[in-house]
């Protein structure tokens, strides 16, 4: 996903000279084309990504769309401050791309993990976060919302997303439905644990991620509708209270702390409109204990994985 936003980015300041890339020394094979095409308008700041988020504020400031590119960890949490003082507070239209977040760094360990980002950065109100569900929602995403005049965070995979290429999915103001069967039960998700969604969707789908399929789990899968978030603003709740009404239960699924995420957004929604439904929540409860794998590994781990998606549905 994320060379294909590149190259949307390029092919975007190939047009509009006010694009400015900045990274904090990361992007090897795949910020090359840009520097490349234009090197007036890329800077690699080493590793200080406060400096790049304060760079990025004064060019913001005088005029430029500034991008700022790095591990989503490292965009997000060693900056934070200077986002918030910075783009925040003065309400300019910096980009941060964030790769990576959730688990997708898993074998890297806790400092390249990013679980906490939509908690710290949905409580502002001037700032939106985009997070695409596959390379072509990255793209129209990027060239629709590129000149916005507020702060913008990217939520971008290092990895492809691409099982939902296969769904006959509807998009509708950036609430993508992934699956629409006759169901009490509604399941949210956002970035790439989307994946796992589409797996308890559809377990047979495990041969294309070379998964093993647990037939006892397959067997007996649950049918349910399900909706992937790729746009966290002000009006989120709007937008998502007249579709959580339509059910009487409601799973959220997300590779973040239990809190402060898609399930804290919904449960929100659900006490102040007074509904009378049941919200259950998958997320990650617990501190890191020095143990790490992949991605997959790490989503068991959690028990935030299609099985224990499966296995929530059959209980909820």
């Amino acid at each position: 996903m994320r060379n294909n936003f590149i190259n949307k980015l390029i092919d975007l300041a190939t047009q509009d000279p006010r694009i400015v890339l900045l990274t904090g020394d990361l992007g090897f094979s795949v910020l090359e084309e840009f520097a490349k095409k234009f090197p007036d308008r890329f800077y690699n700041v080493g590793i200080a990504e406060q400096n790049m988020l304060g760079i990025a504020t004064g060019l913001a400031e005088a005029g430029f769309i500034p991008f700022v590119y790095s591990i989503a960890s490292f965009a997000v949490l060693r900056p934070y401050e200077f986002i918030r003082n910075g783009a925040i507070l003065h309400n300019l239209p910096v980009r941060i791309i964030g790769i990576g977040a959730g688990f997708e760094y898993g074998n890297l360990g806790t400092t390249h993990h990013l679980i906490e980002d939509i908690a710290i950065l949905r409580l502002f109100p001037n700032l939106t976060i985009y997070s695409p569900i596959n390379s072509k929602n990255a793209s129209e995403i990027l060239e629709n919302s590129y000149q916005e005049n507020f702060p913008i965070y990217y939520r971008i995979s290092k990895n492809q997303l691409s099982l939902s290429d296969n769904l006959d999915y509807q998009e509708n103001s950036h609430l993508t439905q992934l699956s629409n069967h006759q169901s009490k039960i509604c399941v949210f998700g956002i970035g790439s644990i989307i994946e796992e969604i589409i797996l308890a969707i559809n377990p047979s789908l495990n041969h294309l991620v070379n998964q093993s399929i647990n037939q006892s789990v397959n067997q007996s899968a649950v049918k349910f509708s399900s909706f992937a978030i790729t746009k966290i603003d002000n009006q989120l709740g709007e937008k998502l209270l007249p579709i959580i009404k339509s059910y009487e239960k409601i799973i959220t699924v997300e590779a973040h702390y239990i809190n402060g995420g898609i399930g804290s957004i919904i449960a929100e929604i659900i006490a102040e409109n007074q509904l009378p439904l049941k919200l259950h929540r998958l997320g990650v409860r617990e501190l890191s204990d020095g143990i790490f794998g992949d991605i997959k590994f790490m989503h068991k781990k959690h028990n935030i994985d299609w099985e224990s998606l499966v296995k929530t549905l059959k209980i909820i």
